[in-house]
């Protein structure tokens, strides 16, 4: 008579599922050599500069005067903004969370906005340069001639407050410009729309999951808060 060990079943009966569980999740490994991803992306030191070059003769010596006037004299606009390697990774992996959370839509990368601090008294850095990172979700629309045009810039609207990363993706649109903005829109509501659908013939959506919908929380998605250079004045 064959002996029955139990204890053997549960090890390898954990070990699939381990396993299994493992193989659904995505791939979110970095590749080892950098050229595969960011191939014709990565730019030489003598570009970096050509091109810096052309930024402070078109953009800051032009706006220099301007800026003092509207600031005051002693105004040094924002030259560049720093974000460390922590938080940038930190921020990543939010994203990929945001992405496993939501499989039935496509995390498809970040826009990077300028922008300006108000002028006003509670500001760390009034009237500087500044930029914001905001992740894109991919639309059908299709575009191209215009390929960036399929991703737009979203926060999170959750379905329970329990989970606020997993909801719809609500589309900034004060964020997006007016190239074809009405029939990407409708495209991507309608899209909502059938998910929405498919999510109520799937399951039964809770009470929870209603009130928060109705109540329109938003999940902030938004990463801003750099350090700027140079630093403001101090006042004398």
């Amino acid at each position: 008579m064959k002996k029955f060990y139990p204890s053997l079943v549960i090890t390898l009966t954990l070990l699939l599922i381990i396993v299994t569980g493992c193989k659904s999740l995505p791939n979110i490994d970095y590749p080892s050599n950098p050229n595969e991803t960011l191939q014709g992306h990565l730019i030489t030191k003598e570009r970096a500069l050509e091109i810096k070059s052309q930024y402070d003769s078109l953009r800051l010596d032009l706006f220099e005067e301007k800026l003092k006037d509207v600031y005051n004299n002693d105004f040094e606009d924002t030259q560049f903004v720093w974000i460390s390697l922590d938080k940038m990774k930190a921020y990543l992996k939010y994203l990929e969370r945001i992405q496993r959370k939501n499989r039935d839509k496509n995390v498809s990368g970040i826009r990077i906005y300028f922008a300006a601090y108000p002028d006003r008294t509670n500001e760390k850095y009034p009237g500087n340069q500044t930029s914001f990172m905001v992740p894109t979700v991919k639309t059908n629309f299709n575009d191209p001639d215009f390929n960036i045009m399929n991703h737009l810039p979203f926060v999170i609207q959750p379905y329970a407050p329990n989970d606020p990363i997993k909801g719809n993706f609500i589309p900034l649109e004060n964020l997006m410009i007016n190239y074809k903005k009405e029939d990407r829109m409708a495209l991507y509501n309608k899209t909502i729309g059938l998910q929405k659908a498919a999510i109520r013939s799937s399951q039964a959506i809770s009470s929870s999951t209603a009130a928060a919908t109705q109540k329109n929380n938003e999940t902030n998605t938004i990463l801003n808060e750099f350090n700027l250079a140079p630093p403001p004045k101090d006042d004398e």
